[in-house]
């Protein structure tokens, strides 16, 4: 009976230690039964029985267990998609982030959207592009080039003589 006992903790212990190597990340745990207690230098310590480990063993499979049914609640994979959902979600990188798909990219909001820079951003298309909106567009820039421009373009007041544009804007410009 002791060597049967001594297989299952053997085994616990290998799938244990297997599961938590492959996580590697043990700060951000669920919470669990408390950690070992460190033992005080110079005193004795006994050897744990074969219950005393297979219940720390089951102790670390119910934390385990609790982990795993925290990732399946808000992680949803499947094998033709992964979703990854909860109230709110916040992806963050210290060097740099990609979002890429050989298909197409959709971002859908129910409310406001909004993509800011704190340096330059860039929007481009291999082929059309569209804006459209419902309401007003209210496109500002320090100088706002239409199609590449550097032509001052004519706005109300304008002087044009001749189908030049004698005073237009200078801070719109365009072909």
């Amino acid at each position: 009976m002791n060597h049967v006992k001594a297989v299952i903790v053997a085994a616990l212990v290998a799938s244990c230690t297997a599961a938590l190597a492959a996580d590697g990340v043990t700060d951000r745990a669920a919470p669990g039964p408390a950690q070992p207690m460190v033992p005080i230098p110079g005193a004795q310590v006994l050897p744990l029985t074969v219950e005393q480990r297979l219940s720390a063993l089951q102790q670390q499979v119910q934390v385990l267990q609790t982990q795993v049914a925290a990732l399946q609640s808000v992680l949803k994979v499947t094998s033709t998609s992964t979703t990854l959902q909860g109230p709110t979600l916040f992806l963050m990188s210290t060097s740099g982030t990609t979002i890429q798909s050989g298909a197409g990219i959709n971002i859908s909001s129910g409310g406001n959207l909004a993509i800011q820079s704190q340096a330059n951003a860039s929007l481009r298309a291999g082929a059309a592009a569209a804006f459209e909106t419902s309401g007003q567009l209210d496109l500002k820039g320090a100088v706002v080039k239409l199609n590449g421009g550097g032509k001052p373009v004519a706005t109300v007041g304008s002087a044009v003589a001749n189908g030049k544009i004698l005073t237009g804007s200078a801070t719109i410009l365009g072909n």
